[in-house]
């Protein structure tokens, strides 16, 4: 571990930025509808709205027709994308809302259909894409893409109805989805699906199919019923993520399948992940299940769950992470295994979770009983330059030693956490990193801005 992270340390830059900007089946065709029509639901039963939103600034495409939904006292004229699978690419403009009417599945999926017909799905700068029945999400299917471009000024935002309801008559989709609000509350979370990525690169949980980790025969099945995932290609491309924010999500389809903010499924290197932001997700805010994805410029805040998770032997780096927690809501900053059923999966291989992660700062909150960094399962991991404050109820850094070939390598400052900075798991990994680590007692850590302990 040592060696490679030197090497790879040279690429990292020595300080954090903060994001700036983030603050089925059959084809999906026009109806043919030439106007408005309604689409009723909600809190109002689709009659008795007090409040007008119009957030349309441009023609609605020929798939995603113009209608009025009604939620929460609200009319909202928007365009509804109907669920289903696409099989030709989609663009939605920017200027609008686009309600999904149950999930979108853009493309069939490569591992599962002879023949898939790939789609992409375009979003353009300043579009907001929100749920409409609070199960609606988005599934990139393997051999499928996703292009999500904002930008600074112009973030795409993926959301609720709730949250553009509870918007001002005048205001854009843009500003109703950024007042901090859903449903006039600020602890709104689960009130639709979430965004999934779905690729064809290796994973080490194979399912039941027997096949060798890493290999093209090596699928699992995706959360929220997004189908199979996994493969050999390494490069896979599922396309563009950048100044994106997903917030609200993480809709509970039963009691053990509730979604992650983003989850990135057996994605590969070829995926471009760049300041994205996930907001008050009722389950995790982004999870990694296997895959050789980068990303940087990644902020959790409000998760209800784990902020940062990865399994399955993800081996990607996540380089420039802020993680801020909410007061009696979430767990760890971060979770990591390798695969909980056999901590030493895909090890053979190359395959057992190996991420690269620097520069980063994660701020507990009060009432949360859990860890900063819990590292287990057989995973291994490179953290570098990171601040770790905040976590009263754990400690900093938790490691259960679950492998005796995993030796996850951490550099780090652990400060006002539990009165003992990491576990006796962790103290051998924490010593053998050495230069750099520092625990304290104190420090003066206000939000996002150092203290002289930092």
């Amino acid at each position: 571990m040592t060696n490679r992270s030197t090497a790879r340390a040279g690429l990292l830059g020595a300080s954090l930025l903060a994001l700036a900007a983030c603050s089925g089946g059959g084809d999906v065709a026009s109806t043919g509808q030439t106007g408005p029509v309604t689409v009723g639901g909600g809190g109002d039963g689709g009659s008795g709205a007090s409040k007008q939103l119009d957030f349309t600034t441009r023609a609605c495409p020929a798939a995603a027709p113009e209608a009025v939904v009604t939620r929460d006292g609200a009319d909202m004229t928007v365009c509804v994308v109907p669920g289903g699978t696409i099989t030709a690419d989609l663009t939605l403009p920017s200027g609008n809302a686009y309600a999904l009417d149950g999930s979108l599945f853009v493309g069939e999926n490569a591992i599962t259909t002879d023949g898939a017909r790939p789609a992409t799905l375009t979003i353009e700068p300043g579009a907001v894409v929100f749920g409409l029945n609070g199960e609606d999400a988005v599934f990139v299917q393997p051999g499928s893409r996703i292009e999500a471009r904002g930008t600074e000024s112009q973030p795409i935002v993926m959301t609720s109805a709730s949250d553009l309801a509870d918007g001002a008559e005048g205001q854009s989709a843009l500003q109703a989805s950024s007042d901090g609000t859903s449903g006039g509350v600020t602890d709104a979370r689960g009130q639709w699906g979430g965004l999934v990525l779905s690729g064809l690169a290796p994973i080490n949980d194979c399912g039941d199919t027997g096949a060798t980790p890493g290999t093209a025969g090596c699928n699992k099945d995706g959360e929220g019923g997004s189908g199979l995932f996994g493969g050999a290609d390494a490069d896979d491309d599922s396309g563009t993520l950048a100044y994106v924010r997903v917030q609200y999500a993480g809709f509970r389809f039963s009691t053990d399948d509730e979604l992650n903010g983003i989850a990135f499924q057996g994605v590969g290197s070829g995926t471009e992940v760049s300041y994205v932001q996930v907001h008050n997700n009722a389950d995790d805010g982004v999870e990694f299940f296997g895959g050789t994805v980068d990303a940087d410029h990644v902020v959790v805040t409000g998760a209800g769950d784990d902020s940062i998770d990865w399994t399955d032997g993800w081996t990607g780096t996540l380089q420039y992470g802020v993680v801020v927690q909410a007061n009696g809501a979430g767990d760890r900053a971060i979770e990591g295994d390798n695969r909980s059923d056999d901590v030493d999966a895909g090890a053979a291989q190359g395959r057992r979770s190996d991420p690269l992660l620097a520069n980063l700062t994660f701020v507990g909150a009060e009432g949360i009983g859990a860890d900063g960094i819990k590292l287990r399962a057989g995973t291994d991991a490179t953290i570098l330059n990171a601040i770790v404050v905040g976590f009263e109820g754990g400690e900093g850094l938790d490691f259960d030693a679950d492998s005796d070939a995993a030796t996850p390598e951490v550099r780090a400052l652990f400060a006002a956490n539990n009165a003992s900075p990491f576990d006796d798991d962790a103290a051998p990994i924490f010593e053998a990193a050495g230069a750099g680590n520092v625990a304290s007692a104190g420090n003066t850590l206000d939000g996002l801005f150092p203290g002289e302990a930092e």
